[in-house]
């Protein structure tokens, strides 16, 4: 009869060879006809789809390598960026320890003359005073030597003091707080 259908599910992709007859009404069969037809693959599976998937695939590796490359990049000019950083640092720190070094080394020389000096130059005039003062009070001593003994005992007390002074502008407010 007209309008008569075939339905043929679950083909693959290929190619496909159909033959058909048709049988009238008494049941007589007519000369065959030849279909052919071909199922082609969904996209993803064609020929230029596979060509093209090595070309991604390196495509997607240089694209991965580029960005790691560029990643390191950024890293290392990172840390050249610190290391010029506290590179500066170091060195201005190093500085100001050579000041304090110097500082530290001026205000030990310092003392060590201020007790050099208060040590010798002192006991020497205590020595110098004691001894001018036994020599003044001897029972013979003239009163013309006693005035001259007294003239070097205001000498070696003023020299006395003039030391003190020195002794006391080597220690340094200035280097004490550093």
């Amino acid at each position: 009869t007209t309008g008569s259908s075939v339905l043929l599910s679950d083909l693959h992709e290929g190619r496909y060879h159909l033959a058909v007859r048709t049988i009238d009404g008494d049941g007589t069969a007519g000369p065959a006809s030849e279909f052919h037809l071909e199922i082609a693959p969904p996209w993803y599976r064609s020929w230029y789809a596979f060509a093209t998937y090595p070309l991604l695939a390196a495509g997607l590796v240089l694209g991965v390598q580029r960005l790691a490359v560029c990643r390191a990049r950024r890293r290392q000019a990172e840390l050249e960026r610190q290391v010029t950083e506290r590179t500066g640092e170091l060195n201005l720190a190093m500085k100001r320890l050579e000041q304090v070094t110097m500082a530290s080394a001026t205000l030990a020389e310092r003392n060590r003359l201020a007790v050099e000096i208060h040590d010798s130059l002192e006991q020497g005039f205590a020595g110098l005073s004691l001894q001018l003062e036994t020599t003044a009070g001897l029972p013979g001593c003239h009163p013309t030597v006693k005035s001259g003994l007294a003239a070097a005992l205001n000498m070696v007390a003023f020299c006395r003091d003039e030391i003190r002074h020195a002794v006391q502008g080597l220690h340094s407010p200035i280097l004490d707080s550093v």
